[in-house]
Order: C-alpha cells, then structure tokens, then sequence
C-alpha cells in the first residue's frame, strides 16, 4: 500500500509524537519513582533518628535507675548503720559528749533524708506505683515546700494508668519545665494543668517568670534551659507541643501527646 506525501508525514509525526510521549511518562514515572525512593529514606532516616533518640533515653533512664538504686540501697544502708552506732554509742558516753552525739546522729539523719529525696528524684516510684496524676501532685508539693513559688494543679480524667513510658515522658517533662522557671525565668508563680481529651493527653504549663526568646533559647545549647531534651523526649511519643514567650511576660507551654493505655 502506498502513502500519499501527506499521509507518510502524518504517520511519521504521529511516530515522533507517540515517541514524545513515551519520553515524557517514562521521565514522569522515574521521577515518581525517584521521589517515592527519596521518601521512604527520609521515612526510614527519621524512624533511625527516633530509635536513636528512645535507646538513647532508655540508657538516661537505666543509668538514673541503677544510681537511685545504689543511693537507696548502698549509701542509705550505711548512713542507717551508722545513725544505729550512733545511737547505740550514746549508752556510753559521757553527759559532756550526749549533746555532740545528738549532733552527729542530726547530721546522719539529714544526710539520710537527702539521700532518699535524691534516690525519689531519680526515679519517680511514686509514677511508678501511682501514675501521673499522683506523681505530679507529690512533685508540686515538695517544690512548694523547697521554694517561696506559688504553684497551681489541676487535673481531669486521670484515673486510668497509661504507656509507662509516656507518663515517664510526661513527669520528665514536667520536672524540666518546673526547672528552668525556678532557675532562669524566676518566677513567681506555677500552673500545671493535665487532662485527657480526645485520646490526647494534654499538658498545660505557664509560669510569670522574665520569659525568654525560644528560638535563641533552642539555637543557644549553653542557656542552661534544656529544650532540646525536652523536644526529644516528645517526638520519641509522637507528642506535639506550642511554645509561647516572650521576654518579661512568662512563658506558656501546651503539649500533646497521643495516649497508648497500658
């Protein structure tokens, strides 16, 4: 069969045409493809810098752990031992010494005490055995009792236990921000409000301290006001957070951590 001239030249555009587009979908599926590729290594990038961050943690954590445990069980056993030698030794003395024994049985004692107050810190058992809401209360009460800061509690919906894991993040986080406002921000007065909504555990702090820039405060690792920990710990919970301040007006924190009961 012959071709016109007219019809060889709309055969050989068609031709060229079909080639263009088979041009143009093969670069539209590689880039596809390419693009596809590019995201699951950033997906796969930020999961390895997410588990980095929670091993990371969790040996925080084991470390604080094992020191608690030697506090309470090794330093604080010898500081009992030796407030009952004390003690026992004062059967012995003369008069003139009783008030010198008293004395030195005094000094034990506190050392005692800051010994297990060091070992609570370090290992909030009362989370442990209690749960957030418990916990927070006790941690609020002895800042109150340790400092002139007027402090505010308020809960809602807290009485199912969760992820021990988020409610250590939640604690940590706490004590964190509690912190840097009686250290830097001096303030004056503390609200902490946590409640369960949505399937969200929601924390809320503010504080009436001299406020800070946040984005200098975060880019300024020697500011002393540990938000990069604090950043960590949330993303490691998938939480979400809005940070509010501005200088010699508080600060505000609103965060948000999805629940996962446990």
């Amino acid at each position: 069969m012959d071709f016109t001239p007219i019809q060889s030249i709309l055969a050989g555009t068609l031709l060229l045409l079909m080639m263009g587009f088979a041009v143009i979908g093969f670069v539209i599926y590689y880039q596809r493809k390419q693009l596809k590729s590019q995201k699951e290594i950033q997906k796969m990038r930020i999961l390895h810098q997410k588990q980095m961050l929670t091993n990371s943690l969790a040996v925080q954590e084991e470390v604080r752990r094992n020191i608690s445990n030697d506090l309470h069980d090794e330093v604080g056993g010898l500081l009992s031992a030796t407030k009952l030698s004390i003690s026992v030794l004062s059967k012995f003395v003369d008069a003139s010494l009783k008030d010198k024994i008293e004395h030195s049985k005094g000094l034990v004692m506190e050392a005692l005490a800051h010994v297990r107050n060091l070992s609570r810190d370090l290992i909030p058992r009362t989370l442990q055995n209690f749960g957030i809401e418990v916990a927070v209360e006790e941690f609020i009460q002895k800042m109150e009792d340790a400092t002139p800061v007027k402090f505010g509690f308020d809960s809602e919906n807290l009485e199912e236990r969760f992820d021990p894991n988020l409610e250590l993040t939640a604690y940590r986080v706490i004590q964190e921000l509690t912190n840097n406002a009686l250290k830097h921000a001096g303030a004056t007065n503390i609200d902490v409000k946590i409640k369960i909504k949505e399937s969200e555990l929601n924390i809320t702090f503010k504080d009436d301290g001299k406020g800070f820039d946040l984005e200098k405060a975060a880019l300024n690792k020697e500011s002393g006001l540990g938000l990069g920990n604090i950043f960590s710990r949330l993303d490691v919970v998938d939480g979400v957070y809005n940070f509010s301040s501005e200088e010699g007006k508080g600060a505000e924190f609103d965060i948000k951590i999805p629940l996962k009961t446990g």
